[in-house]
């Protein structure tokens, strides 16, 4: 009797085992699923506010708002999720804007990875640490764009006097859209992770 009722309670433990690696994995595709769409949605949003910004108004800045999302992500992620992610997040926003040399996945990646890695070993996660993060990821993102559109402007022959002061005040205005703009995105995100966290575990805590 001891022996059979060994075996049934090993079964029953293997059982309850495998159950639980299943919604494991249902809950990791389905968060992953989530943060994906949510990186189309936002994809289509900056495409929206820079076609408006092209049509009608030139002085408004646009938030980067795909590199704040990709920031949240990878700062829970960690690496190596955190560039991968931000090479599907750069593979997206690059077709979508016609980047025909694909920068902005090797930017994404560089990005996704440095916050992945950071916030493993350094620095603890929560929302004032998203918000140094992002607002460092940020500032580089929209000086290296930046750089680039005065590359452009050089290869163009473009009067770089006229042509500087421009691009400057664009780029300011768009890093400091993004750095108050990207704030509320870490509720979106803090909901996909208390939904789907383990109640066993325990959802997680937002650090102040």
């Amino acid at each position: 009797m001891a022996r059979i009722y060994g075996a049934r309670t090993a079964s029953r433990a293997y059982r309850d085992h495998a159950r639980q690696r299943r919604r494991a994995l249902l809950r990791g595709s389905l968060k992953w699923v989530l943060y994906s769409l949510t990186a189309v949605l936002l994809c289509a949003a900056e495409g929206t506010a820079f076609a408006f910004r092209g049509a009608s108004v030139s002085s408004i800045g646009i938030p980067f708002l795909l590199p704040a999302w990709l920031t949240a992500v990878a700062m829970q992620e960690g690496f190596p999720g955190g560039a991968w992610f931000g090479i599907a997040v750069g593979l997206l926003s690059s077709a979508a804007g016609g980047d025909t040399f694909y920068v902005l996945p090797l930017l994404y990646m560089l990005y996704g990875g440095s916050v992945g890695l950071l916030s493993t070993r350094y620095l603890k996660k929560g929302f004032f640490v998203y918000v140094l993060y992002e607002m460092a990821v940020c500032v580089v993102h929209g000086c290296i764009l930046l750089l680039i559109s005065v590359i452009a402007a050089l290869a163009a022959k473009e009067p770089l006097g006229a042509v500087l002061p421009l691009l400057w005040a664009g780029g300011m205005s768009d890093i400091i859209a993004s750095v108050i703009w990207a704030l509320p995105l870490y509720l979106p995100f803090m909901g996909i992770r208390r939904l789907l966290t383990d109640r066993a575990e325990g959802p997680d805590s937002i650090h102040l």
